[in-house]
């Protein structure tokens, strides 16, 4: 569902163009994201800046790419903190790798 905000303006969610070059395999999919991300952080709402993150962790997150994952998801989380917003808080830890459990000897 396209936000209302997208939809009054006549235009697309940033990171959707991106999300589907990805899907299509597109190589300017790098770039869209960064311009996307860049636009969120000036001309949206941190809800809006903490979904396009976590959408674009999701889009490094690769065996290469879980250290810049993990650094935008925690980005996206602490925003999502501040705003005491539940779903992005249980979408960025669904996106964290799970801890280890370290079983003591018995």
């Amino acid at each position: 569902m396209v936000p209302t905000v997208w939809r009054i303006r006549g235009a697309v969610p940033p990171v959707l163009p991106p999300v589907r070059m990805r899907a299509d395999g597109g190589p300017a999919a790098d770039s869209a994201f960064a311009a996307a991300i860049a636009g969120l952080c000036q001309h949206s709402t941190p809800y809006h800046l903490a979904r396009g993150l976590l959408d674009y962790a999701e889009y490094v997150s690769d065996p290469d790419g879980d250290e810049a994952a993990g650094a935008i998801i925690g980005e996206a989380r602490d925003i999502a903190g501040c705003l005491r917003c539940q779903p992005l808080l249980d979408r960025a830890a669904d996106l964290l790798p799970a801890e280890p459990q370290i079983r003591a000897p018995s």
